[in-house]
Order: structure tokens, then C-alpha cells, then sequence
């Protein structure tokens, strides 16, 4: 017993001293050929508030969050400290002790990790000011002098930043507010140079003023991919402030279906705005970066499928823009199934000392002898006839939108209802569609920008079923709300916005600089472009794969993007919400008898509007490429809207 109690005690002794060295590292760059010391010392602060007690919201994913985040720092050579939880007043000692400890050292860095609730309020003359907010503040809608008085605003940040004796200091805050202490940057981040040891204040946050965090936050996922490498955006072995910047705007935004538009930028004070944040890669051995070498291969993919196979010449992490990334060993082979006409790079980045030869191609990257062999194995194509009139991908993309080549097809369906009947010969221009369905998130920015108020906000919200049985009319009733008409917690800004009416839609298209797609259009895109027999919904002939709809949705909505998309990359066509079409519906069935072979738009009189796809709340059948649907002028709690957009 007293042996083990020893062991214990040395164990503990030993896990205290790397503890404490830990942080104290001299931290080698490569400036202009040189080696130079850079950090003698490595201090972070984490804080996260996950349990809220005065009003507001728990985030039970924060703590996950910051330990995610606590262990990527260490790996960068960090000494962390995390808070967790802090009312108003620990939140304050925690920023103020942190500081007092740290900050002393003008060649350290200091990273300052903030988790929870922010809240932009808008100020009596007209300003605004962004808060976090600590566990212990009320609601500022019916409290606001409380609110002020517990919350910390970002001018308290500015005075934080400033108290700082350190050379760099990093501010992250993964939560949305106003950013007006610093100044966006927009400008592609530059190499490391003697600028980079000048003193600098950066910040970054997870969105602006008009937007929402999820719980399950992007935000900290993409800091932490982004640290092992991936935000190493001009591949030189270093992650700068801006850099990480530039990558958590880019990765962030599409990740989040744009619901998130992170910031970036550097304080507004010219002694602070010229250096930049450092970490680099392969911290713990401190090598020079460029001897962590990384292989760039481009290949161009040309049939309209196709299999990469890619053979990795040394141990690594393997990237590919489309957001694969994957840990991989000498000689193993990567395939990727389906990868889409256009473009591609492929990145792997490695280690030195982990290279072995595999064959007689042989690169030379920085000093080191690297074998690389990517290999590209395209399916067999289409024959000449079909792949001339079939609808393909673009290697454009505007606003989350994928670019359809214009094409002949064969709308309706024989076997269908008399309204999808006869099936007929339609030929159609090139248009952009949206991937997604519209979020609540995005649908936000709209009313944000044009002060928009919809058809059911304006007179309420009355549901009228198929039968024609009229409902009890509702107020309160809007875009933000669930299919039960409340208000969705946070983490559902990426669910489609629904309680739309057809001039809902049309006006959010007008302003997204588009339209809503006309009825052919819109199953042109359903059924991937196909001149062939289609599948029987938009990708699938299994509904489970591609859609939600009455037996498996649970009766409510879900986030977009959750099912297999169709081959053209346009995701939930068949289910989770009906979508608008700007035709009319010719309640005859008559309709496809006489339409227009080029580019119909639909009958010019009827008393009902198009709406294709199905939803959460009707069985597959309405989910099928070639259902027809026609609605009355409000929508309901499964109605929505895709837009698209000439070439």
C-alpha cells in the first residue's frame, strides 16, 4: 500500500510539472529565411456558460464545446485556464486575474476562448453594442438596466485588450453580436513577414448581430479542424489570426447553410493593428514549418461521375475542398466515390521522418523527397446521345446556388394522377437553383434588411386542409415559428421557414436577386436533369433516403441538408417542406394538354397556386417528382420556398 501511495505521489509530481511547463515553451518561426523566436510564453482562458439561471436558454453542447477547444490549445502548447459557468462577478475575475497573471510578458500570447450567449442591444441614439453574457443576466427585453449592469460589452473587451501588456493577443467569441470595436477584414491574409512580431489585438466571432448560434456549435468545430491544419490556407506551415479568420468565415458559412457569417478583423488603434497571431504546425517538436511538407495535386474530374483514387505516398492528413478530411497512413489508399465534374485539389499534408517510397514518381517539396501518385479512374460515359441532352452540374456556383444546363425532358407522368397526365416533351433554358431549402436563418436576414412583414403576421394564421375544413384562426403566427405556431429555440434557425405565402416567397426571391422557379423548372431540377426513366422521388426510388414526409418526420420539420441529395447536389426536393412555384394551377387537369413546349410558365387564370414535393405532413405520394399540388394564397406550417436564378 505504501509502495502504490509513492508511485501515486511521483505520477501526480510528474503530471503537475509537464502541467506546468506547458505554456513556457519558446515558440521558432521562419521570418525572411530566419529562425526567430517569436512567444516565450502560451496562456489561453476558455470560458463557457452552458447553465443559465435568469431567463435565458441553457446551452448544454458548451461544455463539450470548451473542452474540445482546451484540448486543441494544449496541443499548440497552450497553458489553459477554463471557467466554466460564471455568474456576473466570476465572469469578471476571470478576465481580470487572467490578465494580472499573464499579460506581464510582452513576448507571449495571450488567447481569450468566450462560449455562450451574446445579445447585440440597440442603443437610445441610434448605435449598438454587442454583449456576452455571463450565467446570472435577465432577459433584456424585461430587464434591461439589469441586463446592462451584469453583461459585459465588447467596449469592456476593447479595455481588456488594451490592459494586455503581450505582444499578441487573440480574442474568439462563439456567439453572435455587433462587432463595431474592430474592423472587418476582408483582404486575403498575407505571408509571414517582420510585420507579423508587430503588436495586435484580433478578434473573431461566430456571426453578426442578426444571427444565431446553434447549441451544437460550428463555430468550435472549425476552430478545432481548422488548428490541425486545415486553416493553413496558403499551405506554408502557419495558421495566422487572419488566416483562421478567413477559414471560420468560409467554413462557417457553408456549413451552417449560411445561417452563420463569422467576423474577423483587428482592433481599431493603429500601435495594435499590425502584427498578426501565430500558431504553427508541428508545435511540439518545434520544427521550422517548412519542413512539414504538404502535397497539392489538382485534378480535373470530366465525366459526370466519376472515382478518384488517391494513394498517399507518406502519413498524413488528406484534404479535399468539399470538406473531406481524414488521417492516413504510408501507402493506404483513399477512394472517393462520385466526385462531380470540375476541379478538384487534393492536400496532404504530413510529417517528416514518416516518408517511404512507393514508386518512381518522386516531387521535391521544401527540402524533403516526397512520393506522390494520385490516380483518377473516371466511370464509363454516357453515350454521346444522352449526355448531350442531359442536364449536368456547372463548375459555377452563385450564393449557394447550383448552375442546371438547359435541356429537353419528359414532364408528368402517364401513370400519375390526371393532373400530372399527359406526359409531354418540354425543352428549358440554363438556371441557377438554390441547394437548400430556405432557412429560418436566412428568411431572417431578409426581414433584417427590408423590415418585411408576411401574410400571416399581418392578418394571422388560419390552416385550411385539402377537404376544404377551415381551422381556428391564429395570431402570433410567423416565419420564426415551429409547425405548432410557437417561436423555435436556437437550434433550429436551419430548418425551413414555412407559415409563407406565394408573395412571401416571390418577395424573398425579388430580393435574394431571383425568382421562384416555374413548374417545370422546377422538376427538371427534381429529377437531376434525366432524359430517362427518373426515380420515383428526387434521387431515390427510396423516399427514407431522400425525404421527410408523414411516416418518418416525427411531424415537424428538419434541419436542410439531413437526406441524400439528387444528382445534381440539390438537397430535399421530395419532403420536409412543399415549395412554391410561380405557375398557376389549372384546377381542369387540362393544363398539360396545351403547354408550350419552350420554357412554359403555366396557365394565365386559376384560382390556386403550384406547389411541388410533398412534406413533413403528407405521405410519399406527394413527395413524388411529378405530383402536382395547388395551394390558396396563405401558407401553412408546411410551406416554403427555393428560389432560383437566370444565367
Amino acid at each position: 500500500m505504501k509502495k502504490i501511495s509513492i508511485i501515486l505521489l511521483l505520477f501526480s509530481l510528474s503530471t503537475l510539472l509537464i502541467a506546468q511547463q506547458r505554456g513556457f515553451k519558446g515558440l521558432n518561426i521562419q521570418i525572411n529565411g530566419k529562425t526567430t523566436t517569436l512567444y516565450t510564453q502560451s496562456h489561453a482562458l476558455i470560458i463557457g456558460v452552458s447553465n443559465y439561471t435568469n431567463g435565458w436558454s441553457d446551452l448544454p453542447g458548451v461544455s463539450r464545446d470548451i473542452q474540445s477547444v482546451k484540448q486543441t490549445l494544449e496541443k499548440h502548447d497552450f497553458n489553459v485556464t477554463v471557467v466554466e459557468n460564471p455568474d456576473s462577478k466570476g465572469l469578471k475575475k476571470a478576465f481580470d486575474s487572467f490578465i494580472s497573471k499573464y499579460s506581464r510578458d510582452f513576448n507571449s500570447r495571450l488567447l481569450i476562448f468566450f462560449s455562450g450567449h451574446g445579445y447585440t442591444m440597440k442603443q437610445q441614439w441610434g448605435g449598438e453594442m454587442g454583449y456576452i453574457i455571463p450565467s446570472d443576466a435577465p432577459n433584456p427585453h424585461s430587464d434591461p438596466e439589469g441586463f446592462k449592469d451584469k453583461a459585459i460589452n465588447m467596449e469592456m473587451m476593447e479595455v481588456y485588450a488594451k490592459r494586455m501588456d503581450s505582444k499578441h493577443a487573440l480574442f474568439m467569441f462563439d456567439c453572435c453580436f455587433s462587432g463595431s470595436i474592430f474592423s472587418l477584414s476582408k483582404a486575403a491574409p498575407a505571408i509571414i513577414n517582420y510585420k507579423t512580431s508587430k503588436p495586435v489585438r484580433q478578434f473573431i466571432t461566430a456571426g453578426g448581430a442578426d444571427e444565431e448560434v446553434p447549441d451544437e456549435s460550428i463555430f468550435c468545430r472549425q476552430f478545432t479542424v481548422g488548428l490541425d491544419g486545415e486553416a493553413d490556407v496558403n499551405r506554408d506551415g502557419y495558421i495566422s489570426g487572419s488566416e483562421l479568420g478567413e477559414y471560420l468565415q468560409t467554413s462557417v458559412v457553408n456549413y451552417s447553410y449560411e445561417a452563420q457569417h463569422p467576423q474577423y478583423g483587428k482592433i481599431r488603434n493603429p500601435k495594435l493593428d499590425k502584427g498578426d497571431f501565430v500558431f504553427v504546425l508541428n508545435t511540439n517538436n518545434n520544427v521550422p514549418a517548412k519542413t512539414s511538407p504538404v502535397i497539392s495535386i489538382k485534378e480535373e474530374i470530366k465525366a459526370a461521375t466519376g472515382s478518384v483514387k488517391i494513394i498517399a505516398g507518406f502519413a498524413g492528413k488528406l484534404s479535399w475542398e468539399h470538406g473531406f478530411l481524414k488521417d492516413v497512413k504510408a501507402n493506404s489508399i483513399i477512394t472517393l466515390d462520385d466526385v462531380p465534374v470540375g476541379k478538384h485539389v487534393f492536400n496532404l499534408l504530413g510529417k517528416p521522418g514518416e516518408m517511404q517510397e512507393i514508386s518512381k514518381q518522386i516531387s521535391t517539396v521544401y527540402e524533403n523527397q516526397i512520393t506522390e501518385v494520385f490516380m483518377r479512374i473516371p466511370k464509363k460515359p454516357e453515350s454521346k446521345k444522352k449526355t448531350n441532352t442531359t442536364a449536368s452540374i456547372s463548375k459555377k456556383q452563385y450564393n449557394n446556388m447550383v448552375y442546371i444546363k438547359g435541356g429537353t425532358f419528359e414532364m408528368g407522368n402517364n401513370n400519375g394522377k390526371p393532373s400530372e397526365k399527359p406526359a409531354h416533351k418540354v425543352t428549358l433554358n440554363g438556371f441557377y437553383i438554390d441547394i437548400y431549402e430556405t432557412t429560418i436563418a436566412n428568411f431572417k436576414r431578409f426581414v433584417n434588411a427590408t423590415g418585411y412583414k408576411t401574410d400571416v403576421e399581418n392578418r394571422g394564421y388560419t390552416r385550411i386542409r385539402r377537404s376544404g375544413k377551415v381551422g381556428k384562426k391564429v395570431n402570433g403566427v410567423s416565419w420564426r415559428s415551429n409547425v405548432k405556431g410557437k417561436d423555435r429555440p436556437l437550434t433550429e434557425s436551419n430548418h425551413p421557414a414555412v407559415f409563407l405565402s406565394k408573395k412571401d416567397a416571390e418577395e424573398y426571391c425579388k430580393w435574394r436577386g431571383g425568382r421562384l422557379p416555374t413548374e417545370a423548372e422546377w422538376e427538371y431540377a427534381a429529377r437531376g436533369g434525366s432524359t430517362s426513366s427518373p426515380t420515383k422521388y428526387a434521387g431515390s426510388n427510396n423516399i427514407n433516403e431522400v425525404g421527410w414526409y408523414s411516416e418518418n418526420s416525427g411531424k415537424t420539420t428538419h434541419a436542410v441538408g439531413q437526406k441524400k441529395p439528387n444528382e445534381l447536389g440539390v438537397y430535399d426536393m421530395s419532403g420536409n417542406v412543399w415549395e412554391f412555384c410561380s405557375d398557376l394551377y389549372d384546377c381542369e387537369n387540362n393544363y398539360y394538354d396545351n403547354s408550350p413546349v419552350n420554357n412554359p410558365t403555366g396557365p394565365s387564370r386559376a384560382n390556386h397556386k403550384v406547389a411541388r414535393g410533398g412534406s413533413w405532413y403528407y405521405n410519399s405520394n406527394f413527395a413524388r417528382i411529378t405530383d402536382r399540388s395547388g395551394w390558396q394564397l396563405f401558407g401553412n406550417s408546411d410551406t416554403g420556398v427555393r428560389c432560383v436564378r437566370e444565367k
